[in-house]
């Protein structure tokens, strides 16, 4: 039975307190997608309480799945990023645009 509750990943359960690699963004997208299988939501949540840390590369994937799953209507929400979380996702999203200007 599908719920309406909104899905929640919390990174902590999974990397504490760094966050690196593209296979760590891809293990978190198999949960979210997973978790989303089971709602009916089209919103979730990433929650990157008690992170003090991603690498560029996780980043980049991570901004790649929340596009992916933009495209199909979901919304995914990020929460709890400290400053340096928040600056390397920017940093990525920046540069991101940079090349797709170019």
């Amino acid at each position: 039975m599908k719920t309406m509750e909104v899905p929640r990943i919390k990174l902590k359960k999974f990397f504490f307190p760094l966050v690196a690699g593209r296979e760590s963004a891809k293990l978190i997208t198999q949960e979210l997608i997973k978790k989303l299988s089971v709602s009916e939501s089209k919103e979730a949540v990433l929650d990157f309480e008690d992170i003090v840390f991603v690498s560029r590369s996780f980043a980049d994937e991570i901004l790649d799945s929340i596009e992916m799953l933009r495209k199909k209507r979901i919304k995914v929400e990020i929460r709890n990023a400290d400053f340096s979380v928040r600056k390397m996702l920017d940093l990525v999203k920046s540069q991101r645009r940079k090349i797709l200007k170019n």
